[in-house]
C-alpha cells in the first residue's frame, strides 16, 4: 500500500496513474478533491494544507511506503515566503515522517531539488553535480528542501525509517508549466529565436523515466539511504 502526497500535482498525477495499474493499493493525498480526475483504482483523501496537517494517523494505517511529492515551489525568490517554505517543505515533511515511524511505515521517498546543490556547476568548476558535493542552496525554496533532507536523515538514523532522497532537475512531460511551457509556446510560434549564442544548459528528466525511478526507489531493497 503506497501513499502519494501531492497526488493532484504535475508529478503526483502521473505517478498515481502508473502505480494504479500495478498490484499496489494507492492512496492519494490531495489538498482538496475539487481539481482531480477521479481514478477508480486510487483512493483520494483531502488533507488540506500539509503545512498544518499534524495528524496523519488515520491515513497511515497499513501503509508500506510513502512517496512525498507535496511541497511549496512557487515564487521561489520571494523573501516574504520564508515562513511558508519552512512550514510546508520542512515542518510538513517532519510531521509526516515522524508519524510514519509511529505507524510502522517502512520507507519514505522524498522529492527534493537539484537546486539544493546550487544554481550552476560553474560555482564548483565542474560539468555535473554529484550528491557528494557541498550543498549551496541560493534561494528560500532550495534552503527549505535541504533542511527537510537533513530532518529526514536525522529521523532515519534515530528510528530506522528507510529514507530515499531524489534531487530532481527540470521535469518535462504533458502538462509542463513555468519557463519550459513558455519556451515550448515560443517554439510553436514558428519564428526564429535568438538563442544560438546563449550558453545555458539545463539537465532535464522525462516524466515517464522519473515515475519509473520513483517506483524503483520504493521497491528496491538497496535504495534506502
Amino acid at each position: 500500500k503506497i501513499l502519494v502526497t501531492g497526488a493532484s500535482g504535475f508529478i503526483g498525477q502521473s505517478l498515481c496513474e502508473t502505480l494504479s495499474k500495478s498490484e499496489r493499493s494507492v492512496l492519494g493525498a490531495v489538498r482538496n478533491l475539487d481539481s482531480i480526475l477521479i481514478n477508480k483504482n486510487i483512493k483520494y483523501i483531502s488533507v488540506g494544507d500539509i503545512a498544518f496537517k499534524k495528524n496523519w494517523k488515520d491515513l497511515l494505517v497499513d501503509v508500506d511506503g510513502i512517496i512525498h511529492c507535496a511541497g511549496r515551489t512557487n515564487k521561489m525568490n520571494n523573501n516574504k515566503n520564508f515562513d511558508a517554505y519552512q512550514l510546508t517543505n520542512l515542518n510538513g515533511t517532519k510531521y509526516l515522517a515522524e508519524q510514519a515511524v509511529e505507524a510502522g511505515v517502512k520507507r519514505l521517498v522524498f522529492l527534493s531539488s537539484v537546486k539544493v546543490n546550487g544554481e550552476s556547476t560553474h560555482q564548483i568548476t565542474k560539468q555535473k553535480f554529484s550528491y557528494k558535493d557541498m550543498s549551496i542552496p541560493k534561494d528560500l525554496y532550495a534552503r527549505s528542501k535541504l533542511e527537510a533532507e537533513k530532518a529526514l536523515w536525522e529521523i532515519s538514523s534515530r528510528t530506522g525509517l528507510e529514507v530515499v532522497v531524489v534531487r530532481l532537475p527540470l521535469v518535462h512531460g504533458y502538462g509542463s508549466k513555468g519557463n519550459l511551457a513558455r519556451l515550448i509556446k515560443l517554439v510553436r510560434l514558428g519564428i526564429p529565436l535568438p538563442l544560438s549564442l546563449v550558453k545555458n544548459q539545463r539537465s532535464m528528466v522525462g516524466m515517464d523515466n522519473l515515475v519509473d525511478l520513483l517506483i524503483r526507489c520504493i521497491d528496491h531493497p538497496e535504495a534506502s539511504g
